[in-house]
Order: C-alpha cells, then sequence, then structure tokens
C-alpha cells in the first residue's frame, strides 16, 4: 500500500503498565502515532518515557492530546468547571450528560465556556511538559465526546485562540469508521459487535459536523479504524478489512488511522481516579493484551514502516 497508515495507541499515560506497554511497542517500530492523557496520575512518568527516545523517533512519532473528561480529576481550577466535576475535581461528565446540554439552550453556553477551560488545561500541560517542541498540536479524545457539536465547538474555539498566539493544529480526530468496508465481509458477521455498530452509528452521525469544522479550519479529514473492532482490534480480522479500507482512504488522500488500545491496565492499578467502574471493565480486558500482540504481527508482515 502507497498510503501512510497511522498506527496508533490511545491511552499513553493511564498507567504505569500501560505506558510501558505502549513505549515497548514504540521503541520497536511498531506505532508511529500515540495520544497521552494529560489529567491521569502518570502523564509525567508517560513523558519521561518519551524523553528517552531519540529526536528520530519522536520526529517520526505523532502525538496526540487525548481529551479526558470522563475519568480522573481536572487540570484547571475545579471552581471555574462545576458542572463537569464533583467537590473533589473528579470528572462526572457522561455523553449522556453532553448530548443533553447539547441541546439546552438555558446551559449550553456555559458548559462550552467551562469545556473551553478545561481543554485548555489539558493541553497546556501537554505543551508545557516539552513533548510537543516544534510539532504541530494534534488532539482526539478519551471515549471520542469530542464529536458532540457542544465539544467540538469548545474545541475549536480554543484552537482558534491558540492559532492568535502562534501556537498551530494540525489534526483533530474524526471517529469516523467506514460501515461500508465492513458490511461486504460476510464470513466475519459471526464476530461483530451489536454495541460497536451501535456507537458507529452515533459517531458517524456527529461526523458530519465535525467534517464542517475541518474544512472551516482548514483541516484535513481522514479516515479511522477503530471502533467497529474496539475491545478486540485483532490481526486476523483486521488484515481482512484494511486493504480495501486502505485504498478508499488512498482514492480521497485521506490519511487513516487504525486506532488500538494495546496498553494494558493491571488490576492493582485502579485507583479512585478511575471514577466509571463500567470502563474498568475495558481497562483490564484480555482485548488489550490482543491488541498489543495485533499490533506487532502488523510490524512484523511489513504493515508499518
Amino acid at each position: 500500500m502507497n498510503k501512510v497508515l497511522d498506527f496508533h495507541a490511545d491511552d499513553f499515560g493511564i498507567s504505569k503498565n500501560s505506558c510501558n506497554d505502549i513505549f515497548s511497542l514504540i521503541n520497536d517500530g511498531c506505532l508511529n502515532s500515540i495520544s497521552i492523557l494529560p489529567n491521569m496520575e502518570h502523564f509525567e512518568y508517560g513523558v519521561n518515557l518519551l524523553n528517552q527516545l531519540s529526536d528520530e523517533q519522536m520526529t517520526h512519532l505523532n502525538i496526540s492530546v487525548h481529551l479526558n473528561f470522563m475519568e480522573g480529576k481536572c487540570c484547571s481550577n475545579k471552581d471555574l468547571i462545576p458542572d463537569l466535576v464533583d467537590e473533589k475535581g473528579f470528572f462526572t461528565v457522561s455523553w449522556k450528560k453532553l448530548f443533553i446540554w447539547n441541546y439546552n439552550p438555558l446551559k449550553k453556553k456555559k458548559i462550552i465556556n467551562q469545556l473551553k477551560t478545561e481543554i485548555d488545561a489539558q493541553c497546556r500541560k501537554c505543551v508545557d511538559s516539552g513533548i510537543y517542541k516544534s510539532k504541530k498540536l494534534r488532539f482526539d479524545s478519551h471515549q471520542h465526546p469530542h464529536m458532540i457539536p457542544i465539544f467540538q465547538k469548545a474545541l475549536f474555539s480554543v484552537i482558534q485562540e491558540y492559532k492568535k498566539i502562534g501556537i498551530e493544529t494540525e489534526f483533530v480526530r474524526n471517529s469516523r469508521d467506514i460501515l461500508s468496508s465492513y458490511i461486504f465481509h460476510l464470513n466475519l458477521y459471526k464476530t461483530f459487535s451489536l454495541v460497536n455498530i451501535i456507537k458507529c452509528l452515533i459517531l458517524n452521525f456527529f461526523s458530519h459536523s465535525l467534517k464542517r469544522k475541518l474544512k472551516k479550519n482548514n483541516l484535513s479529514d481522514q479516515y479511522l479504524s477503530g471502533v467497529f473492532f474496539s475491545g478486540n482490534m485483532d490481526y486476523e480480522r483486521l488484515s481482512v478489512i484494511l486493504p480495501s479500507y486502505a485504498k478508499k482512504a488512498e482514492k480521497k488522500n485521506f490519511s487513516m488511522e487504525v486506532l488500538f488500545h494495546p496498553g494494558t491496565v493491571l488490576e492493582s492499578e485502579i485507583t479512585t481516579e478511575f471514577v466509571k467502574p463500567d470502563f474498568n471493565i475495558f481497562h483490564l480486558s484480555t482485548g488489550r493484551k490482543i491488541e498489543f500482540d495485533s499490533v506487532k504481527i502488523f510490524k512484523e508482515k511489513g504493515w508499518i514502516r
């Protein structure tokens, strides 16, 4: 394939063990893109690992701010974002709340301002850590809430304000799995997850408004593979799907992000900052080891250059 694929790992910084797993893949040349969580306890641990990379490795590694409003503590003053956190500063945000706020004219402006405050604080933490240096900013989010229009408005407002002071952005993830790339593979139907299909439909619905904002801000649209098989991005199924999927990206001159969660969180690492018990099932899942192994196989097979 001529088109360069971004083999990407989310959740860098969520725990020490997860950081170590992802860092080992970076060192082995298995990843060319990661997202780092600014607000979790082990953010600095992850930054220290990145500082061990050579200049050449850092040059070829895309790093996105993994905006996190779903777990952990806020990076801004908790008193400035009272609707987003509890009295201790832990996030209480959910997709349901953001969806409701998006259509509530009485609270929308207030929530957008609070989202902007925290987005800025998380972004500043990454910039101040030195991991960007001469790089342009990249953005995505933990559990994809940036796809909801109310969050989009806050994010692009921050992006525009940063541009005024000379801090450029080059990428905002459009979390859109192209479902047509999956439906013709009848032999895989029994392996499809209904929950992931529903997630894709919701994200794809919101992707249209994000696409317009990307165009308005002179940012490139792109494809993604990582929601439809989320939790089990195994080599066997992906190697069937990706060739035709990548051809679609080439035809549109899009980049394509192949999204993995290859860092395993240990049960002993689940602390009070993991505020959503349902998420812990995913964090502790054996699927993370499957995805770790899958990335290594893609490297061995020559997909990652």
